[in-house]
């Protein structure tokens, strides 16, 4: 794999999960959270990316939203930049402002938002609540041009 893109992926389940609740995100029980990933999920569920992406010989580049509420900004990106400060083949790209879809418009958004607050995901959405796909899923012209640009190189 010459190049790869990663939108808001987390980067480890232990740090997301710290990131998602204050209390797992005690030092004391780390290591409790560690081993009840394990054995739930087998030998790798803990498994970080930072070794698979130090061994890859590919570029990535990983971008995420400042507003992301599903994979923690710093969780994520700031351990990306921990490990990575100056590594060329590791490019980290800021969507200012984006949620977890950082690719969307500020417009796209801001009218997903609106219909879920209305009720849209979940299971007792209002009857006749409509999406305009169209509107909904406009994307970020800078967002995009960064992804054509690094495929591009």
């Amino acid at each position: 794999i010459e190049k790869a893109i990663s939108m808001a992926g987390f980067v480890q389940p232990s740090i997301e999960y710290a990131f998602l609740s204050k209390p797992l995100a005690n030092p004391i029980l780390k290591p409790f959270l560690k081993l009840a990933l394990i054995a739930t999920a087998g030998k790798n569920g803990d498994a970080s990316a930072i070794p698979v992406i130090k061994k890859s010989h590919g570029k990535l580049l990983y971008i995420q939203g400042t507003n992301d509420k599903l994979v923690g900004f710093n969780s994520a990106f700031g351990t990306l930049k921990k490990y990575f400060p100056n590594d060329p083949k590791v490019t980290l790209l800021e969507a200012k402002g984006a949620e977890h879809a950082c690719f969307l418009s500020t417009n796209s958004q801001k009218y997903q938002d609106e219909l879920n607050a209305k009720g849209l995901t979940s299971l007792s959405c209002p009857v006749g609540l409509k999406m305009d796909i169209k509107k909904a899923t406009g994307e970020n012209p800078e967002i995009m041009k960064a992804i054509f640009d690094f495929l591009a190189k």
